[in-house]
């Protein structure tokens, strides 16, 4: 691994919630997923969220800054690939903030695998039917 990747892992083994035992695999997939999403062109943008914030059991008000963040389609720019509302932050500058976006990365990045994989299989499948 190189320094930048090591060091993406570092800051989501610490900022981002796991399952007890998996902190390591699931920081080092979420490290990975920042580094894939921005080679192949993909970002995040964010927006205040209009909806109302549903406050948690151990929240007395809103955090200040209640966002929306979501992943467009980089081929045509409108195509939402990913995307999660309702995202409270204490701060701009949240650590959170980049987890989520690490996740929506990760997910817009399988949304586009499976499309190419599903794409593939269809043009497999007509040239075999024109090799019949």
């Amino acid at each position: 691994m190189d320094r930048e990747l090591i060091a993406a892992y570092r800051f989501f083994k610490e900022h981002a919630g796991y399952i007890l035992g998996e902190s390591a695999r699931c920081a080092l997939s979420l490290a990975r997923a920042e580094r894939a999403g921005e080679s192949a062109g993909l970002t995040v943008q964010w927006d205040d969220d209009s909806e109302e914030y549903q406050l948690g059991d151990c929240e007395d008000a809103p955090p200040p800054y209640v966002l929306v963040a979501f992943v467009l389609d980089p081929r045509n720019g409108r195509r939402c690939l990913a995307s999660l509302g309702g995202i409270g932050l204490n701060s701009l500058r949240d650590p959170y903030r980049r987890v989520v976006a690490a996740e929506l990365l990760s997910e817009a990045l399988e949304t586009l695998v499976t499309e190419q994989a599903a794409e593939i299989q269809a043009t497999a499948h007509e040239i075999m039917e024109h090799q019949s």
